[in-house]
């Protein structure tokens, strides 16, 4: 899926999400508004309109309460926006061509008291559905035009100059819920679109982290980075076993919590002077044991510049010289074997570069030669 038909999808699942939410808690005041009108005009209408009438409104009612759970309950709604939008238009044109021939089957002649209240009603219900369906502007345009265009030639069919002002009033307040209407499907999708220009950012950031978290995981040195505040706020995998450490525990801690294992207070007082300074450097440590494996460690500091939280940071890496430091012991262990050995032969022996030039001559050349040794070199 190519990222301009991926933000349309991600927001018409959100515009989707709008419609549908509102749905079970204005349906109900629908059908109760429904209950009380037809209570008005079973006087002066015929019951079995008003029962047909009324049991239409609760019908469609509850389909669209039935549909609005099915949508809620669609794991798979993300690849069917186009059939959920269609059905909840299709059952929403149905529910305004209900609500709409109420002006033709029970709208009485000579009761200017009930006609009122049913172009109240029908007025009511447009003012709801310009905010409760804005998101989808061809939704509310639609329900709108179908609950007051039929009221507005109803009442123009009367002829009378009252009834053809009062139909020019409808026509009037129609064409401000379409404005209406207008500017707040905008706002609407302008908050919705900078909501998932927020959330993308958040994902980016977080694939972002990610990535450095897991190059940080495969580094062989252990790495933190410590804010200028000195809180903790990446820890790797080799760190956390140097120090034996849950990283999941110390983030967002302060940097000392982790370092209180450390004596060598000459490598304290210069990560004091890093976190303040910003300084860079370098410090080996030969007064630990943090672990069974861990006796020795090379510290260095560098200071970062994050763009994004305009702050600084500081990056600590952390290096186990255990091995390092065994391996210079050997070597200078055969060192002072090979001393002993030739301290105790009676050959003379000597090392020189390409030139000729003596670095070294074994002081048997005083006994073989008469001269010191440094007189040799």
């Amino acid at each position: 899926m190519s990222e301009s038909k991926e933000i349309t999808q991600t927001i018409r699942i959100q515009q989707l999400d709008q419609l549908y939410e509102h749905l079970p808690s204005v349906l109900p005041v629908s059908i109760i508004v429904s209950i009380i009108l037809g209570a008005v005009l079973w006087p002066v209408t015929d019951h079995s309109v008003i029962v047909i009438w009324w049991l239409a409104v609760t019908l469609t009612s509850v389909l669209r309460l039935a549909i609005s759970t099915f949508y809620r309950n669609d794991e798979a709604k993300l690849s069917n926006t186009a059939v959920w939008y269609k059905r909840y238009y299709l059952l929403a044109t149905l529910a305004a061509a209900t609500w709409a021939a109420l002006a033709f089957v029970a709208f009485p002649h000579d009761d200017l008291f009930r006609q009122f209240l049913i172009i109240l009603v029908l007025a009511g219900l447009a003012s709801v559905t310009v905010v409760s369906m804005a998101s989808m502007l061809n939704v509310v345009i639609t329900y709108v035009s179908l609950l007051l265009l039929p009221l507005a030639l109803r009442l123009a069919m009367l002829g009378d100059g009252l009834h053809l002002v009062t139909a020019a009033m409808v026509l009037v307040y129609l064409l401000v819920q379409m404005v209406s209407a207008l500017k707040t499907n905008a706002t609407l999708n302008e908050i919705l679109q900078l909501r998932f220009d927020i959330l993308q950012k958040d994902k980016d950031k977080r694939k972002s982290e990610e990535l450095y978290k897991t190059i940080a995981d495969n580094l062989p040195v252990g790495v933190a980075m410590v804010y200028g505040t000195g809180t903790l706020q990446l820890m790797n995998k080799k760190l956390s076993k140097i120090f034996s450490a849950d990283p999941r525990s110390m983030i967002g801690k302060n940097i000392t919590e982790l370092l209180v294992q450390i004596k060598d207070d000459k490598y304290l007082v210069k990560l004091s002077d890093f976190l303040k300074s910003g300084k860079q450097f370098v410090h080996e440590s030969d007064k630990l044991r943090l672990n069974s494996s861990t006796e020795y460690l090379r510290y260095s500091g560098v200071t970062i510049r994050l763009k994004e939280e305009e702050q600084e940071a500081y990056i600590l890496l952390c290096t186990d010289i255990t091995e390092e430091r065994s391996a210079v012991k050997l070597v200078e262990k055969s060192e002072q074997r090979l001393r002993s050995i030739i301290d105790h032969s009676n050959d003379v022996f000597y090392i020189h570069d390409v030139n000729h030039k003596m670095e070294y001559i074994s002081h048997q050349t005083r006994k073989m030669f008469g001269y010191e040794p440094n007189e040799m070199l």
